[in-house]
């Protein structure tokens, strides 16, 4: 079967919530099908923009794959899209410039509207051509048409705000608009502002006035239709403290070319209904800026959870939050006496909507060193192949250098079949001379050649089982590094080898991790230990679950969920 590599984008973070990723995802996956190729992953880039070419980016999906793709590692695979729009919104010449480079190194690809495969190492069929520059124009125009009506409307807004008429529907949570369309306030909610801000005045962070309102239950309220959360959020609060619509201010918002909003022109004041005091709101934000100063300085780790985006809550299903307790560094008093230097920084996991106060009973806290040290034992060779050390500038200077050598070697060949062919017709020593030295530079290139495929294989990462090892090892160590770059690096590259190979992570209430992987019937159960107890895991086969902790309840009703959810 062959490898099939699908791609899905989207240009503003708001369709996540819709349909457009199911919807590609769907599409993808039938063409696939359709064809009998062997789906190996799927790249998504959310929020970033075809039109400003975002996606090709550094760090973004597509733009990694493209880089690799360029330097041939991906030769032989085939990217399947939704359609032609999702690769590139930019003039038809740049698109069909990334098509060709796309194809000319090895990578088909497959457009699941029109059912269109444009084939690796041929040449695009004129009729094809014709089609691609046509699809790659329009897309292009829409995208530009769609950019010019947005400011035309962001034009006509700010106009209609600035003399008194109402811009938009959409407003602050405290405020609704009557059948006469004025702003009027919803004075339950703005008393929950009005006290959000008495606390902040008072000298209370987000996160304690988030757990203050939890406790008071407080509802909270949607941000999006839809979407009520489960609690209240430090950001939720932190937002609310930022709006100038408390003080009666409207400032205008535009996506920027990343889909991000950013402000607009300066705010237009007095468009929305004072409820703040602007004293009291410059007084309790200049203490936040003063807040993030002081909190500032004391980072010592970048990537403190190495699986921040796959823990979850095992009871309500929502996030787990990192809450470090102990800086790297730092020294203990047990049992009278001070223990050598933390070698990293230490903390512990809890659910966010318990730690909110809100409505989740598991309260337990997750020793992370321990949780972390199990989770590498069991994943981290699986997080990290040899791809994953590979150097793509160095493979693409090698590949060069193989295929001028082959081409070298084969008129070497050529040289010395001919010599002898010709000695063979015409016996001479000088003909046998020349005949045997076009030879020996025959083998010569070829020794060449071997010695850099050799070189390429390494520097693609195969190594041997030894070598593999001893490299994990080195990363390993890395992840402490004193060297805050060195660190960075590290757990930057092994989050995402994680990220890469497991599904979910799920933190129980009796403090037991349940590991779950990506394609396939693999668990890991972590203990994490704590306080001098050391952490631990094994590994549950649910090919086979009798073989190993039948017994346990919370594994057998863990084997039987993933059953319900494969059917």
């Amino acid at each position: 079967m062959q490898k099939a590599i699908i791609y899905i984008r989207f240009s503003t973070l708001e369709q996540r919530e819709g349909v457009s990723l199911d919807r590609q995802k769907e599409r993808c996956l039938e063409m696939c099908e359709a064809n009998g190729w062997d789906v190996e992953t799927i790249l998504v880039d959310e929020g970033k923009s075809a039109f400003a070419g975002k996606h090709r980016d550094a760090g973004a999906a597509f733009g990694d794959f493209e880089v690799a793709a360029r330097h041939g590692l991906h030769a032989g695979a085939i990217l399947v899209i939704e359609r032609l729009s999702r690769l590139s919104r930019l003039d038809y010449n740049e698109t069909y410039d990334l098509m060709r480079a796309l194809t000319k190194n090895g990578v088909t690809v497959a457009c699941w509207d029109g059912g269109r495969i444009y084939k690796a190492n041929e040449s695009i069929e004129f009729v094809s051509v014709i089609e691609l520059l046509v699809k790659a124009k329009t897309a292009n125009e829409e995208s530009q048409t769609k950019s010019d009506f947005g400011k035309d409307k962001w034009a006509r807004r700010r106009a209609d705000a600035a003399s008194g008429k109402v811009a938009t529907s959409n407003g602050p949570a405290w405020l609704q608009l009557d059948a006469n369309r004025k702003w009027v306030v919803i004075e339950d909610r703005a008393q929950v502002v009005r006290q959000i801000f008495e606390w902040a005045d008072q000298g209370d962070g987000s996160l304690r006035i988030s757990r203050r309102l939890n406790e008071a239950k407080v509802q909270p309220w949607a941000r999006y239709a839809n979407r009520t959360p489960r609690c209240w959020e430090r950001k939720q609060v932190s937002r609310i403290m930022a709006n100038l619509a408390v003080i009666g201010d409207y400032q205008m918002m535009m996506e920027d070319s990343d889909g991000k909003p950013v402000p607009a022109g300066e705010p237009i004041r007095g468009y929305f209904p004072r409820i703040i005091a602007p004293d009291v709101f410059e007084r309790v934000n200049l203490s936040a800026d003063d807040r993030k100063i002081m909190k500032g300085g004391g980072r010592s780790v970048a990537v403190a959870n190495l699986a921040s985006a796959l823990t979850r809550c095992g009871v309500c299903g929502g996030a787990m939050e990192y809450v470090r307790s102990r800086l790297k560094g730092a020294t203990v008093i047990r049992d009278g006496k001070e223990t050598a230097p933390l070698k990293q920084d230490q903390g512990y996991l809890y659910c966010r909507v318990a730690n909110r106060r809100g409505d989740c009973a598991n309260r337990t806290s997750i020793a992370y060193v321990g949780f972390e040290r199990a989770l590498l034992d069991s994943a981290l060779h699986l997080a990290l192949d040899d791809a994953s050390f590979s150097r793509v500038d160095e493979v693409g200077r090698l590949t060069v250098l193989i295929a001028d050598k082959r081409r070298d070697h084969a008129a070497a060949v050529s040289r010395a079949e001919t010599l002898f062919n010709a000695f063979a017709e015409n016996a001479s020593e000088m003909g046998m001379k020349m005949a045997l030295e076009a030879e020996k530079n025959a083998k010569s290139v070829q020794a060449e050649i071997d010695e850099l495929q050799v070189q390429k294989d390494r520097a693609s990462g195969q190594a041997s089982a030894a070598e593999h090892l001893s490299r994990l090892n080195e990363i390993r160590e890395q992840l402490y590094d004193d060297d805050l770059d060195v660190r960075r690096v590290a757990r930057l590259k092994v989050a995402a080898g994680l990220n890469s190979v497991i599904e979910k992570i799920e933190c129980q209430e009796d403090r037991r991790v349940f590991v779950r992987y990506k394609r396939g019937a693999r668990v890991s159960i972590i203990y994490p230990g704590r306080g001098r107890r050391p952490a631990y895991s094994f590994d549950v086969n649910l090919a086979k679950p009798g073989d190993d902790h039948s017994d346990d309840p919370k594994v057998q009703a863990l084997i039987g969920r993933m059953k319900l959810e494969a059917e």
